[in-house]
């Protein structure tokens, strides 16, 4: 029971980046550029993860600047999720992730996560050639695989920056074409209604959205099958001050603890 809830609060710090709309569907075309950026380049987000009021452990992500790299200027985001001292008895996760965005289109070009979860060990490279549609995906030791991915397509870490820079309206859904490796994924996004909420910046008002993920199987990190709740902050920022998912006893909850800018 434990290792499941592990696997649920690893994929809530990381799941819930993934949108496009049904109602409108939004694609931007190779090279288009996102005036509204909400991040800021030294943005960092720290989380506390529990199990029916037990801490299941932490998870953060930060954005490590702008660097110049393949003849691009890039994000460098990171995320890191580790397990409670009480978990990590039974089963420790110590899971980091990386992903180079694109700072004008919001679209990945290089994508990277190393799992420690118990014994399973795992090294996993994704190389996004954005120009010509290809994803070139590598785990551990062997050969390269190459796959066709859609114009703009996301990595799992990049969809929740993606999905902050666009305007999302209560009763419409966003999709987002999101390839974690080996297959590409159209994840549904509804935007349900907007909602006070107690944060750590007092009582706010946040838009809930509902990231449908229940005919999906995501290998590695999304080892779940569910729907995942998902709060933002109703301004410019929409930070994610709250996630939530049910499992197979009760719930899983990620809330926002540290906000740095």
């Amino acid at each position: 029971m434990q290792k499941k809830i592990v696997f649920i609060f690893i994929i809530i710090f990381t799941v819930f980046y993934i949108n496009p709309l049904y109602s409108y569907y939004y694609k931007e075309s190779k090279g288009s550029s996102i005036d509204n950026i909400p991040f800021t380049e030294k943005e960092e987000l720290t989380y506390s993860i529990t199990w029916m009021g037990i801490s299941a452990g932490t998870a953060k992500m930060c954005i490590k600047g702008k660097i110049n790299k393949w003849n691009k200027e890039l994000y460098h985001i990171a995320s890191q999720a580790d397990s409670s001292e009480f978990v990590s008895l039974i089963y420790k996760v110590k899971d980091r992730v990386h992903s180079y965005i694109d700072t004008s289109g919001i679209y990945p070009w290089y994508y990277s996560i190393m799992q420690r979860e118990g014994r399973y060990r795992a090294n996993r490279i994704i190389i996004f050639d954005q120009e010509n549609n290809k994803a070139f995906f590598t785990k551990n030791d062997n050969p390269p695989l190459e796959f066709s991915v859609p114009s703009m397509v996301q990595d799992p870490l990049s969809t929740l920056y993606f999905l902050r820079t666009k305007d999302l309206t209560v009763g419409k859904s966003v999709y987002i074409d999101t390839f974690s490796g080996k297959k590409t994924h159209r994840v549904e996004v509804q935007i349900v209604k907007r909602e006070k909420l107690k944060t750590i910046f007092g009582k706010i008002d946040t838009i809930l959205t509902k990231a449908i993920l229940e005919n999906i199987d995501f290998k590695g990190i999304f080892r779940h099958k569910g729907n995942i709740f998902i709060w933002l902050t109703n301004d410019k920022k929409k930070l994610p001050v709250m996630m939530k998912t049910r499992i197979f006893i009760g719930s899983v909850n990620a809330r926002l603890i540290d906000y740095k800018e």
